[in-house]
């Protein structure tokens, strides 16, 4: 695991294709933490490498530990659709979940309820 401090936030790179960035930004007098996360998934159709670009937003501290114990356990080489992997995230670690990926030349944008 390669860590590398930045003046945008702190950005972790993974063997198995994940990158988490964080970063914090004030709103009204209240920290709002911004996680960002490139995850690697296979597509259940056609059983090819998806790459998703992930946002978590949440007002609480989320370990950078648990967003990676939870794309280890939910992505990687697992058949997951995008959709299904951003409502996950969004409930299990209890954040706003933002994904972009793209299917067949279409690009696809999913966002958790706020």
């Amino acid at each position: 695991m390669l860590e590398q401090r930045t003046n945008q936030g702190i950005k972790i790179n993974l063997d198995f294709g994940i990158n988490v960035k964080r970063v914090l930004s004030t709103n009204k007098g209240r920290v709002m933490n911004v996680y960002e996360v490139q995850v690697k998934a296979r597509c259940p159709l056609d059983h090819g490498i998806d790459v998703y670009a992930f946002r978590l937003e949440s007002e609480e501290i989320i370990l950078c530990e648990d967003i990676l114990k939870f794309f280890a356990n939910h992505a990687g080489n697992r058949k997951v659709y995008q959709e299904a992997l951003t409502k996950q995230c969004a409930t299990a670690l209890g954040c706003r979940a933002a994904s972009v990926g793209h299917h067949s030349g279409i690009k696809v944008t999913c966002v958790s309820p706020a």
